[in-house]
């Protein structure tokens, strides 16, 4: 295996990728942090969240300024793509739906064992 392919193209976008969204999941866990104190969500916790976000929407469409090729490529596998999207949506719904929903509580009340 050799990354000789592994230039500026690769490179740059990924790591600009790679700190939005490690900066997204920092700003997250800070604010994650303050509503455990019953406290509402800051507004730059807003904005910087919106800021990540547009971090790793720049690093995609570098990526795909730098890299057309691959861009084309990717894109004769469209109907893959999305089934992979849709089944992983579905999945993810599955999950959420059964994870949130409540159990069923007998009426009788039993004591806890400790």
């Amino acid at each position: 295996m050799s990354f000789n392919g592994f230039g500026l193209s690769l490179a740059l976008p990924l790591l600009i990728g790679a700190v939005g969204v490690f900066l997204n999941f920092l700003v997250g866990e800070l604010d994650r942090e303050r509503l455990i104190d019953n406290a509402k969500s800051y507004r730059t916790y807003k904005a910087t969240f919106y800021l990540t976000f547009g971090i790793m929407i720049f690093a995609v469409v570098l990526g795909a300024i730098m890299n057309p090729q691959t861009v084309i490529s990717t894109l004769s596998n469209t109907p893959y793509i999305a089934a992979g999207v849709a089944l992983l949506i579905c999945v993810s719904y599955a999950i959420l739906m059964y994870s949130s929903r409540r159990f069923l509580r007998d009426d009788k009340k039993d004591p806890l064992i400790v």
